[in-house]
């Protein structure tokens, strides 16, 4: 595993105007003061590495995937993806990482699951030669049930398969999961985190920076977890890092996340 980080944020801050009321917003008057959603966030994420974001709603983690996707830029701060900076490298940073997110809705339906990677193929400029052996294999890392079956008739479980097949296929050192079990049935979950982990184990060079609230996903998938709240890194490290932090070496991860999140930390 290189020693070097391939994600690495430094001192990142985020804060969001609050408005009044709807008329405030329109008219921007009435200006009421900042939310901040990110804190002096600092993290580096080693390339290879699964590395899970965790923590309750609001604390700052979708904020900060959308910084690190260039969608959105910090306040103060900046962070690196393979070395190239988010803030004034844009154009770089777009062609490290892919994303993956929950309720996939930018696939064509009335195409079969394999003919929406045959076009992102070509998207993403991946060489007509190559675009068969590459749509085999990220098929069979999936496990696509019936890849030649249309879209719109996939189960939720199987449209994510086809997401994160995507996501493989463009080929980034990067993949950016935003929470990529959400709303799908137990066996569908489990399906998906097997798949994950099977992925970062056969593309050993990849690095994934998943957002989950599933702490039983988070320990099964993880190499490293970091738990954000109030727009604080309150903690980050192996599970036996985190454990070493709290001062008992058989705790659980919910002992832990639970300190992690209360007041005053």
């Amino acid at each position: 595993m290189d020693s070097l980080p391939m994600i690495e944020i430094r001192g990142i801050s985020k804060s969001f105007r609050m408005f009044r009321s709807l008329s405030s917003i329109l008219l921007r008057k009435n200006y009421s003061g900042r939310i901040e959603a990110l804190k002096k966030v600092n993290l580096s994420v080693r390339s290879g590495e699964v590395f899970v974001l965790m923590g309750p709603n609001g604390a700052g983690k979708t904020t900060l995937l959308k910084i690190l996707s260039s969608l959105i830029i910090p306040n103060e701060g900046d962070a690196f993806l393979d070395g190239f900076s988010v803030v004034r490298q844009e154009k770089k940073t777009i062609t490290k990482f892919s994303l993956v997110v929950s309720e996939e809705r930018s696939f064509y339906w009335r195409l079969s699951g394999y003919d929406n990677l045959k076009f992102f193929a070509v998207l993403n400029n991946i060489k007509r030669r190559m675009i068969k052996e590459r749509l085999r294999e990220v098929i069979d890392i999936v496990e696509l049930d019936d890849p030649h079956k249309m879209f719109q008739q996939y189960s939720a479980g199987n449209k994510q398969r086809l997401a994160l097949a995507r996501a493989l296929l463009k080929g980034s050192p990067i993949l950016f999961m935003d929470e990529p079990t959400k709303s799908l049935d137990p066996t569908s979950q489990e399906k998906i985190r097997s798949i994950i982990k099977k992925s970062a184990k056969v593309l050993r060079d990849r690095t994934f920076f998943i957002i989950t609230h599933s702490l039983s996903e988070a320990e099964s998938i993880a190499d490293k977890i970091g738990i954000l709240c109030g727009g604080e890194l309150r903690a980050a490290g192996t599970i036996e890092e985190l454990r070493a932090s709290y001062g008992k070496s058989s705790a659980s991860l919910k002992e832990i996340y639970d300190r992690w999140i209360k007041p005053g930390h």
